[in-house]
């Protein structure tokens, strides 16, 4: 008999849970070890964010074992055996009430829009900070619903490098002496005509979007085992001081209190 989880209940401990109108949101810790992980299905559809590497998903799209920061899409009633490899993965869990859930999506999903990740990271991180309130929560929830179903990149219009573009400065990102100018020549456009397809198309510009992946690197990183300093740099920022001040500004906590708050 397959066992049904009622909303709100996943597999691991709970650190910080937030409610806004139509869904509640809580950083997780895997506490179940993988091989007493067994099929199971949800009573609604929620999505979950593998803050760590190791998630093991049959959703379309999923690795073997995923990488950092891979967020999963499950609709309601979901029959899955998802887990961690080894156990004590961090996650958030999202929950979503009947009447958002998107419709079109029957099957289980690795999410690989941009700014669905994006925003998922920047929830996962408003949760540990001091002054999240509810209204916040639902605006960036609301947003991340609504870029489940939205092409990876919106435009019918863009052009066919804007998604290379996009892959190599999240893959370079590392590098904290990048510049537009590098990945304009990578894939052989003008600097001004990339920032220009990028604000058209994405919705932001090269620098925020570079940004945005350095951001999305050091959350996946953040651990008690790796100094911050080490992860300022692997993730691109000049120095501990760079990331703090950044994600102090765009998440409104420290990447001291983020990695302190899965318990």
């Amino acid at each position: 008999m397959t066992n049904t989880l009622p909303r709100g209940n996943f597999l691991g401990s709970q650190s910080i849970e937030r409610a806004a109108p139509g869904f509640t949101v809580a950083l997780r810790r895997a506490t179940v070890p993988p091989q007493d992980v067994h099929e199971h299905s949800h009573d609604g559809a929620h999505l979950v964010l593998a803050i760590d590497e190791g998630y093991v998903s049959a959703a379309v799209g999923a690795q073997t074992e995923s990488a950092p920061m891979t967020l999963v899409y499950n609709p309601p009633g979901t029959l899955h055996r998802d887990r961690f490899a080894v156990a004590g993965g961090r996650f958030v869990s999202i929950d979503i009430a009947n009447d958002l859930v998107p419709d079109g999506i029957i099957d289980p999903i690795i999410v690989t829009d941009r700014g669905a990740l994006f925003t998922a990271t920047r929830l996962s991180t408003l949760m540990s900070g001091q002054n999240a309130d509810a209204t916040e929560l639902e605006d960036e929830l609301l947003g991340l619903v609504a870029d489940l179903k939205r092409p990876a990149i919106s435009s019918i219009h863009a052009p066919d490098w804007l998604g290379a573009a996009a892959d190599a400065m999240s893959d370079m990102s590392g590098d904290s002496g990048l510049q537009v100018r590098q990945i304009a020549q990578t894939v052989g456009v003008h600097p001004v005509h990339l920032a220009r397809a990028f604000r058209k198309h994405l919705g932001c510009s090269p620098a925020t979007y570079l940004r945005h992946s350095r951001l999305t690197k050091a959350t996946g990183m953040l651990s008690r085992q790796e100094r911050l300093a080490e992860v300022a740099a692997a993730a691109g920022f000049a120095d501990q001081s760079h990331m703090t001040r950044t994600f102090q500004r765009d998440y409104g906590t420290t990447p001291a209190r983020f990695r302190e708050s899965f318990g």
